[in-house]
Order: C-alpha cells, then sequence, then structure tokens
C-alpha cells in the first residue's frame, strides 16, 4: 500500500522536479510550465518533505542535484515522459474530452453566475463539470499548468494577467464596488454612495503581506481615491480579518468591497452601492482551447451578455 506520506505526490510534481533537475534553474522551469516560481517552488518542497529526501541544493545564485535528486531524475525521467507522451496520443485518438474543471477562489454568488450558465449549457450540450477551489492567486498557477479549464475571479485580479501571456479573459459579470457600513455611521442613511462620501472616513486594506492580489486590490482602492482627487485614509488588517463578520468598523471607517468577494457575507455591515465606480467578475482561459472548452466560452458571452 502506499505509504500516507506519498498519497500527495502528483505527476505534476513529478513532472515539476524532472523539469527543475534537468534546467537546474527553478525560474526556467516555471517559465516553460508556464506557473509562476513560487509555484514550482512550492511543488519541489512539497515533494521533498513527502519524499522526506533532500532533492536539490539551494545556493544564492544557482541550484544543483542532492545525489538522492540525481538518482531519483534517473529514475523517473524516462519513466514520465513515457507515460506523459503515451497519454497524449491516446487522448487524441480517444473521443473528445467534455469534462470543464472550473476554478473557484475568494468568490461567492454562485447561484447567480455560475449556476445558471452551467445549467443553461448543460441543457444543450453534454458536459459534466469539475470544481478546484483554491485562494485567488493559486488558481492563476492552477490554470497556467493545465489543473483547470477555467477560473473565475474578481476583476482586482485583472492586474495579475500580464505574468501570464498565454491566457485569455471576459469581463463576465460586471456590477459596482460596495462600501460596508457599521451601524453607526451616518453614511447608512443614504440609498447610494458616491466615493467622494468616503472623503472623512478611514478606509480597511489588506496588508500586502498576504500576496499579490492584496497588492492589486489596495492599488483600485488607491487609484479610486486618487481619481476624485481625495487622501486616502487606511486603516491595514489581514485577509482573515477583511472576510469575517467581526471586523470592527466604526462611525468614521469603511470596507470597500467587491460584490463577488467574501468579505460580502458579513452580516454586521450594511453594503451601500459606490456609484459610477466598475468592479465585478472575470473568466479566465488558456488560449486555443480544445473544442468543448471553445463552445462553452462562446456560449458564455452570450450568456452573461443576456444575464446583464
Amino acid at each position: 500500500m502506499l505509504p500516507y506520506r506519498l498519497q500527495g505526490v502528483t505527476l505534476m510534481h513529478i513532472q515539476v522536479f524532472i523539469l527543475c533537475a534537468e534546467r537546474l534553474n527553478f525560474t526556467r522551469a516555471a517559465a516553460e510550465l508556464h506557473i509562476t516560481p513560487g509555484m514550482v517552488s512550492k511543488k519541489i518542497a512539497a515533494l521533498e518533505s513527502a519524499l522526506e529526501l533532500p532533492l536539490f541544493i539551494r545556493e544564492k545564485n544557482r541550484v544543483t542535484l542532492t545525489p538522492e535528486g540525481q538518482k531519483l531524475l534517473s529514475a523517473w525521467g524516462p519513466m514520465a515522459k513515457a507515460f506523459l507522451r503515451e497519454a497524449e496520443e491516446l487522448r487524441s485518438k480517444d473521443t473528445e474530452d467534455t469534462t470543464i474543471r472550473v476554478g473557484l477562489g475568494d468568490v461567492t454568488n454562485l447561484d447567480r453566475y455560475f449556476i445558471p450558465l452551467s445549467s443553461a449549457f448543460s441543457a444543450e450540450e453534454e458536459c459534466s463539470f469539475r470544481f478546484v477551489l483554491k485562494p485567488g492567486f493559486d488558481l492563476f498557477d492552477e490554470l497556467a499548468s493545465g489543473s483547470c479549464d477555467v477560473v473565475f475571479a474578481p476583476k482586482f485580479m485583472e492586474r495579475g494577467f500580464s505574468q501570464y501571456p498565454d491566457l485569455d479573459w471576459l469581463f463576465a459579470v460586471p456590477s459596482p464596488l460596495y462600501a460596508g457600513l457599521a451601524e453607526s455611521n451616518p453614511l447608512r442613511a443614504k440609498s447610494a454612495l458616491r466615493v467622494e462620501d468616503l472623503r472623512d472616513m478611514e478606509v480597511f486594506m489588506l496588508s500586502v503581506d498576504e500576496g499579490s492580489w492584496c497588492r492589486w486590490y489596495n492599488e483600485m482602492i488607491q487609484e479610486l481615491f486618487a481619481r476624485c482627487g481625495l487622501q486616502l485614509r487606511v486603516r491595514e488588517c489581514d485577509a482573515s480579518e477583511f472576510r469575517t463578520a467581526y471586523l470592527s468598523l466604526d462611525e468614521s471607517s469603511v470596507l470597500i468591497t467587491d460584490k463577488y468577494y467574501n468579505a460580502f457575507q458579513s452580516k454586521a455591515l450594511e453594503f451601500k452601492e459606490l456609484l459610477y465606480t466598475q468592479s465585478g467578475l472575470l473568466m479566465f482561459w488558456k488560449k486555443s482551447p480544445r473544442p468543448a472548452l471553445r463552445r462553452f466560452i462562446e456560449f458564455a458571452r452570450t450568456f452573461y451578455l443576456e444575464l446583464r
């Protein structure tokens, strides 16, 4: 029986290891696999932990294989390449794969934006869906590596799009930004808000230590205030606090969020539409999709236009 610690090792871990071992450069391997260097490092670290073996010696400007890594490359290299080659030949001869793997991150309201789409498409075509649930930024790596076919993510994540030149996207479901207000906030009396109404408010912002997507979110909010000629007053919080119902807002603070982001689940706050702002949901996929996926994307274009 396979030891428990090895049950999480996937073909992706092996493929990443082989390419890193052949190139002796994590950054170059990441570029060839169309994933980030950070994802490569995570996969190698996970593999070393599962095997309980050091595979690489990491030095300042280079990496080299350990003796254990060299033995593993000799054993795995030919076998893995043969497996991938045979699998690709069999797949090309087999019937078309109609399973679509959908990546979902820190977004909500599945019943509004995805379930109607998938139900309508399945009614026209024989198709099944599998879901990959990951933190927002990790979904890009899953998509680039081929673990997902389509990813849905908040609009502010398009700022990371340039890191993945082989991805394409669709602005699926537009919506404005919203301001979350505490019960004591006098702005609750208004039916909708303008950014200028937040002039004297302190805005909760994500700590940039949480990752790239937090930086993109912060940049979006900062640019929003700058366009209105306002000075942004910031109160930092981490991602777990940002998402929780116990975020401690008072009468002089506000949380700006996206309709499809988890912070919108907070029942302790009242959310007001911010007029003349644009946010929403994006749908990403790799360029040159296979036929079934191409049909799904074109169906989604029309479906979401009608949904609006």
